[in-house]
């Protein structure tokens, strides 16, 4: 069984140390030496962390969900910078946008169809937060997992090398408010969470090993009640 939740970043130190360390050994395997940066302490209070652990309570993927910082606007504008028109882009985007970012999946796991699921929960937190839009800024071979849930390439702005120069990413946005371009499954999914997200619930999730190949069947299991909703 796995478990879903959204935790505030800062708020459980040893939930961000795990997060940490996953992400920083995805990175690894990746090759990406210089890592993603750590959130500063003064930015806490606009992040939440978007977790998955498995049956015995291991952290297996992860991701950060950000607002926008009054003075150093988001991640993606520091990570961009020598890429003008995608920075600009994200310089230009509302105020109550959100950035998912820090995108992370174990080792061991990364076969399980879990990215469709973490961008799932990543969605479903900004819709939770009654924010309008979302964008973050991933490499190509994530496009089929981030158009199922309404992200949508930005065209007009062309792909950059980053995180390093063997990757080629773009920036990718997404209207929360309605999930334009969203499968229906997808936004059932993700409406089941935001409303366990709103009411302060973690979700147990029953384990599917074809999230984004297959048609995802698993059951949406609050901590105080049980509510079975079958998605095929």
């Amino acid at each position: 069984m796995l478990t879903l939740d959204v935790v505030p970043s800062g708020s459980l130190a040893l939930v961000d140390s795990l997060f940490t360390r996953g992400l920083r050994d995805c990175c690894a395997r990746y090759g990406i030496d210089a890592g993603i940066p750590p959130v500063a302490p003064e930015s806490h209070a606009l992040v939440r962390l978007v977790v998955i652990r498995d049956a015995g309570g291991t952290m297996i993927a992860g991701a950060r969900v950000h607002e926008r910082h009054a003075q150093r606007g988001f991640p993606a504008e520091t990570a961009l910078r020598r890429f003008y028109a995608a920075r600009d882009r994200v310089r230009s985007m509302s105020r109550d946008t959100i950035e998912f970012d820090a995108l992370w999946i174990s080792a061991q796991s990364h076969q399980r169809g879990l990215a469709r699921l973490l961008i799932q929960g990543c969605v479903a937190s900004g819709v939770a937060l009654g924010k309008p839009s979302a964008f973050t800024v991933s490499h190509d071979r994530f496009a089929p997992a981030l158009a199922a849930i309404g992200m949508a390439p930005v065209l007009d702005i062309p792909d950059v090398p980053y995180p390093n120069p063997a990757y080629r990413s773009r920036l990718y946005t997404a209207d929360l408010t309605t999930l334009r371009g969203a499968a229906a499954r997808d936004k059932q999914i993700i409406g089941e969470i935001a409303t366990s997200l709103r009411a302060g619930e973690a979700l147990a999730l029953e384990e599917i090993t074809a999230i984004e190949l297959g048609q995802p069947i698993w059951t949406v299991r609050p901590r105080d009640r049980v509510r079975r909703r079958t998605v095929a």
